[in-house]
């Protein structure tokens, strides 16, 4: 999908991972004003740690997305392991939009925390955190 739908962003002899270990994300978002501000971070981190989860279980290292420069920023101030790709262009309807990947192999064990700190979820989860926190 980057290759095609994105590639306006992408610069020539750009190398992206591809294969077994990656993916890419399509629509993943939050609706501010349905949730209000407080709810809208709660689920916010709640996402993000089910992206890094999924990615975990299924040995998914380079994530790839697309994303306005300034939620680009907010992603590495949340200490997300995340490198550009290409460079910042308008896409249709004139929106600044850039490409970029989570290196998940180079993710911060005290960044899981963090998420793991302000969500809930069921107790399955608490036992599967250990055993990545040890093998860590």
């Amino acid at each position: 999908m980057l290759e095609k739908d994105f590639s306006r962003l992408l610069v020539p002899d750009e190398i992206l991972y591809k294969g077994g270990a990656s993916a890419e994300i399509s629509r993943f978002a939050v609706d501010t004003e349905t949730l209000g501000r407080k709810l809208t971070a709660s689920a916010s981190r709640l996402l993000y740690l089910s992206l890094w989860q999924w990615a975990e279980w299924n040995e998914i290292r380079w994530m790839y997305f697309v994303v306005e420069p300034s939620m680009y920023r907010r992603l590495v101030a949340l200490g997300f392991p995340i490198r550009p790709v290409g460079v910042p262009r308008p896409l249709d309807g004139g929106v600044l939009s850039m490409a970029g990947y989570f290196d998940w192999g180079q993710i911060r064990g005290e960044v899981i925390r963090s998420l793991r700190s302000r969500v809930a979820l069921p107790d399955a989860c608490p036992a599967q955190w250990r055993e990545y926190d040890y093998s860590h």
